[in-house]
């Protein structure tokens, strides 16, 4: 008998007679450990991470040692196999993200795919097909949506299958797996690309569409969000549309269309006029009084009946996130949250003063308010120096303010942080809500920009003084404090600023110069009336000419007008 060895075998040779017993058994178990061997996987830790729903993460096990590597060469066709130490289950929203580089511009048959349990993905090397491109190196984030598959909602296994081409230099680089919230749609904003299936670019009709199959649909209600488009667009979806009007900067604005507006299943979406992101998501309805990001339309648009609650409405303008609009149901609901603060802030003889409910009952407030990050910190501050009783929607307004970070509270009291609160009511009739939604929104603008500030300080300044003597007349037959003049200068812009600026000839040299003209002693403060012409000639050139003005700065500051501050018309 020879027994021949070396490390990794070990050989038995027959000479003659039989192997002794315990050489038999040791050859049986030594081919019982072979065949073990052959019978596992391969099985290394691969620098890629997986990260489950709930945040949590592990480092893959790689099949093989291509795999292992996380860089996948295409030279041949091959498979790369990758798996969880345990499986990760995902919920009924859910998508699976892989995000990934590739080391050069694809233009050749390489393809790959990503497999999790029957569903199988082309992963994108381009954006052609959405008439973008992608920068060189730039990540790849694709969102495949996840559905169970013969009842199981779980993952164990990812599979990566690719097409090579002989002599390919192209790379991809896997740089992670993540279970994510399900969207459709793309974008190109913020960092890397965002990219999912069942949206496509449409040439002869110049739009992104989204399309899904009803099995790959957002669940529930879902809502849009576009990126700005820089010369106009138009959003169609199932039930509605909308024309986006343009907007000339920017990549980075973006345009929520609400669950609420746009109907229950809005596909498809069809989005005319190149941007930068379209985007399906889950609609989550936050809780009261957590404020809804929206557009000033939609403020105006949004259905009542999905008001959180029945008194008022909270929004976060989206245009300016640092602004909250509140839509109140009626006046009295409007006068609960800011009547005592309109005779703090604006009333001539009241500012200053916290007023007891019987002390104003008699007195109007406003049927719209606008009121700056300092006026409530220093209202809310009194409020808490002289333990004053303020009412259940005062209170609530602090605790919104406070959550919102635009009063603050700190050791020596209440201060401000940053922002402004306007509010208009449904009480209102549809053209006072317009105008009042213009009027407020431009003072909530006025309160937050340094820039338009001093643009509107310079325009009163070399205002004609005849058109500045009737203006502070007519401001104070409207009860304003006239010797305040932020205040003179705020009421000066917004009150040019609310109407189109078509409107203010006939507004400004006619309908309020008539309310003075009923009052003989403040008729001095008008100049000479055209019989010919129905006017004050000179108040409506000196006011046409700033409403001109004022609208060119808006438009070309935020692409609004005089007497709009809304980016979308149904």
């Amino acid at each position: 008998m020879k027994i021949k060895s070396n490390k990794s075998k070990t050989l038995f040779c027959k000479e003659d007679g039989p192997a002794p017993p315990a050489q038999i058994y040791y050859t049986f178990f030594l081919c019982i450990f072979f065949l073990f061997i052959l019978g596992c996987k391969y099985s290394e830790e691969s620098p890629i991470l997986f990260f489950d729903e709930n945040g949590g993460s592990e480092y893959l096990a790689a099949h093989s040692k291509e795999a292992a590597a996380g860089e996948i060469r295409f030279e041949k066709n091959g498979e790369y196999v990758y798996s969880l130490s345990k499986e990760a289950v995902f919920g009924e929203n859910s998508s699976l993200e892989i995000e990934y580089e590739i080391n050069m511009f694809v233009e050749s048959d390489e393809s790959a795919a990503l497999k999790t349990g029957l569903e199988s993905w082309s992963l994108p090397f381009t954006l052609d097909f959405l008439q973008q491109e992608i920068s060189r190196g730039e990540s790849i984030r694709y969102k495949t949506p996840l559905v169970s598959s013969g009842g199981e909602n779980s993952i164990k296994e990812l599979h990566i299958t690719t097409r090579g081409v002989k002599g390919s230099n192209l790379v991809m680089r896997i740089k992670s797996f993540k279970i994510t919230p399900r969207e459709l749609g793309f974008s190109l904003s913020g960092g890397g690309v965002e990219l999912t299936p069942f949206v496509t670019f449409v040439k002869d009709r110049d739009a992104y569409i989204i399309s899904p199959p009803q099995e790959y649909k957002i669940s529930g209600r879902a809502q849009v969000v576009s990126g700005a488009a820089q010369f106009g667009a138009k959003a169609v979806f199932a039930e509605r549309a909308f024309n986006c009007l343009p907007h000339p900067g920017g990549d980075g604005l973006f345009l929520t269309f609400p669950s609420a507006a746009i109907g229950p299943d809005p596909y498809p979406v069809e989005f005319s006029g190149r941007t930068s992101r379209l985007l399906a998501v889950a609609s989550q309805t936050p809780p009261f009084p957590e404020p809804r990001l929206a557009d000033a339309y939609f403020v105006l648009n949004f259905p009542q009946v999905s008001w959180r609650d029945e008194r008022y409405e909270v929004f976060r303008w989206e245009s300016f996130p640092s602004i909250l609009i509140f839509d109140t149901a009626g006046y009295a609901a409007q006068d609960r949250l800011f009547k005592r603060l309109a005779f703090f802030s604006e009333k001539k003889g009241f500012r200053g003063k916290l007023l007891k409910d019987e002390e104003m009952a008699d007195s109007h407030g406003w049927n719209a308010h606008d009121y700056s990050a300092r006026t409530l910190a220093a209202f809310f501050n009194l409020v808490k120096e002289k333990n004053f009783q303020i009412n259940k929607e005062e209170e609530e307004l602090r605790e919104i303010l406070l959550s919102n970070n635009i009063i603050r509270e700190t050791a020596t009291g209440i201060a401000e942080g940053r922002g402004a609160v306007v509010s208009i009511s449904r009480e209102s009739g549809e053209y006072l809500r317009l105008l009042f939604m213009a009027h407020e929104g431009f003072h909530g603008i006025f309160f937050i920009d340094e820039e338009f500030r001093n643009f509107a300080y310079e325009r009163w300044k070399n205002l004609d003084g005849a058109a500045k003597r009737f203006l502070v007349s007519y401001f104070d037959y409207q009860q304003y404090d006239i010797n305040d003049e932020y205040l003179i200068v705020n009421e000066f812009m917004a009150y040019v600023m609310q109407q189109s600026a078509g409107a203010a000839s006939e507004y400004f040299g006619k309908t309020i110069p008539s309310r003075i003209n009923e009052i003989s002693w403040r008729r001095g403060a008008l100049p000479a009336y055209n019989e010919e012409t129905g006017l004050w000639t000179d108040l409506a050139k000196f006011f046409s000419a700033e409403a001109a003005a004022f609208s060119a700065y808006a438009r070309s500051r935020w692409a609004l007008d005089c007497g709009r501050v809304w980016r979308l018309r149904k």
